[in-house]
């Protein structure tokens, strides 16, 4: 009954989170499952359980203050009391510390205190040492408080208790500082241990029961009967292949009003089945945000933990810098050698052999000094992404010698350097000192002194337009097929304009796979590839 206090009872996902936190924690999840009630619950315990502890909640609102103080309120008071309203001692009280009344904060009369604040407030309990901090709602927070108040409350967390923990837990707010930590966190480039959980999580079932029944009605009620795998459209099939319930099925279509497009990205919103889902931004960005996000979801491809034959030179770079999705090509199959056959004569079948073990590569050189990476992409004839190297500490002109050995490795890959700036550093020792034989040269002829044209891709207003709608129109078209997810994480929040570079995304790996597909569709390889193959010539020649 509405009012009636029950037993607090952690379910499974709450079980999970306080079964599996870590020092620093961050969690990604639909509204109203708890999260923060639990970590409340949590804080308590460890209040009451530590004399002389103290633990800091911060919150973005006013309402969101108030609202953790009455739930703190509550129970704090319903723990047990030396003197209850009946003026009775209830059990067990002589174990638990007694609520003492502050304007500090909740605090027991072990001295233990739990201070609930909003971000940008006086905040009563700065500068103090904590055993617990909640960054509540951090998506919400604003621009500028996010990495003043996380670096702030990292340092305020004790650094001699092996207990003490920093919880993050927030619905998502568009792509902002917290989807960069949560998304590094998620790929395991942060301290924070991230947690997701979708909108058919266990608990949902049990919050929800009501609706979950209704909703099953409804769709009886309009199909004339339930529903089968075979009726699943889109991100349907995926999310009943993980949850099993058609319930949850059933729930979908009927908060979307059965598939209406804005109900659709709304509900994806608040109540996701994958973390990226809830990161949908508001504004609009240069990619189809649902194509990214399904490559994203259904990233079924691992970088190779082993390489066998990689050059030394590589070695120490793999799956640090170095991802490598797919070997190169040494052999070919036998449906290769009728096509093979097919060619009409010596010079048709060394072409095809060409375009068979021909990749590109495309690279985007930043100065290698922290900041923006240095990203090589490596792409076969077919659009399927091969390998990528990505650095942003490794110097252009180191840079270029790693490129050669890769380059070769890939069977002479054909080489797309932006030429503009530092990647012009690169550029010259590949040709001048390396003299690396297989450099793509741009499609148009410039009125250089030689009248030749150059190598590298030379960047301008019209040819970086040109590249990335080719990229987007090539990816749209299901052309494409990339593995590497920090690539698909950049075409999320990629936008022409600098507004997304200023807010602090990077999109050197969009950029270095835009100059792939550049020499895909423009280049042309500056060496015989055949030549260079270790694979029976004759064989070929004479099919």
């Amino acid at each position: 009954m509405a009012g009636e206090m029950v037993p607090f009872k952690y379910h499974d996902q709450q079980v999970e989170l306080m079964e599996n936190k870590q020092r620093f924690s961050i969690i990604s999840k639909p509204r109203q499952l708890g999260v923060s009630v639990s970590v409340l619950s949590y804080f308590v315990a460890q209040a009451a359980r530590k004399p002389n502890s103290a633990y800091m909640i911060f919150v973005h609102n006013e309402n969101s203050k108030k609202i953790l103080d009455d739930k703190l309120r509550g129970m704090m008071d319903s723990l047990p009391k030396m003197k209850n309203k009946a003026g009775e001692k209830d059990e067990y009280a002589e174990f638990v510390p007694q609520v003492k009344v502050s304007r500090e904060g909740h605090k027991f009369d072990n001295g233990s205190i739990i201070y609930v604040e909003e971000v940008g407030s006086g905040q009563k309990g700065r500068g103090g040492s904590f055993s617990g901090i909640l960054l509540s709602e951090f998506a919400f927070y604003s621009d500028d408080q996010h990495e003043k108040i996380l670096t702030s409350m990292e340092d305020s967390l004790l650094k001699n208790d092996p207990e003490a923990v920093l919880f993050i837990e927030s619905t998502s707010n568009g792509f902002n500082y917290h989807f960069e930590l949560f998304r590094d966190s998620w790929s395991g480039n942060s301290k924070y241990k991230a947690f997701f959980f979708p909108y058919y999580s266990s608990a949902y079932r049990m919050l929800n029961e009501n609706d979950l029944k209704l909703a099953k009605d409804l769709c009886i009620k309009k199909y004339g009967r339930e529903l089968t795998e075979n009726d699943l459209e889109g991100d349907e099939v995926r999310i009943y292949r993980e949850c099993k319930d058609m319930d949850f099925i059933y729930w979908r279509r009927m908060k979307t009003n059965f598939g209406n497009p804005k109900d659709i990205k709304k509900f994806k919103q608040e109540n996701p089945s994958h973390y990226m889902e809830s990161f949908i931004g508001s504004s609009e960005k240069f990619f189809e945000e649902d194509s990214v996000m399904e490559a994203i979801k259904n990233l079924d491809k691992k970088p190779l933990q082993t390489v066998e034959g990689l050059p030394e030179e590589l070695k120490p770079y793999l799956n640090k810098s170095l991802f490598i999705y797919e070997l190169p090509k040494r052999t070919i199959t036998d449906e290769e050698m009728d096509e093979i056959r097919l060619q009409r004569d010596e010079h048709m079948r060394i072409l095809y052999c060409n375009r068979l073990f021909g990749t590109y590569m495309g690279v985007d050189v930043s100065q290698g000094m922290g900041q923006d990476s240095s990203v090589v992409s490596i792409f076969n004839k077919d659009k399927e992404q091969l390998a990528v190297f990505r650095t942003n500490v490794i110097p252009p002109r180191q840079l270029a010698d790693i490129i050669a050995v890769l380059a070769t490795w890939y069977n002479y890959s054909l080489v797309c350097v932006e030429a503009n700036g530092v990647g012009y550093t690169v550029l010259e020792k590949l040709k001048h000192e390396i003299k690396y034989r297989n450099l793509y040269k741009m499609k148009r002829r410039l009125n250089d002194k030689n009248g030749k044209r150059p190598e590298g891709w030379i960047s301008s207003a019209t040819a970086r337009s040109t590249m990335l709608h080719t990229f987007k129109e090539e990816w749209e078209l299901g052309n494409m097929v990339i593995h590497d997810e920090p690539t698909l994480n950049q075409m999320l929040t990629f936008s022409e304009n600098d507004r997304s570079r200023k807010e602090g995304h990077h999109f050197d790996t969009v950029f270095g796979t835009g100059l792939a597909l550049e020499a895909i569709r423009n280049g042309k390889h500056r060496l015989n590839i055949f030549n260079e193959l270790e694979i029976d010539k004759g064989m070929v020649l004479n099919a």
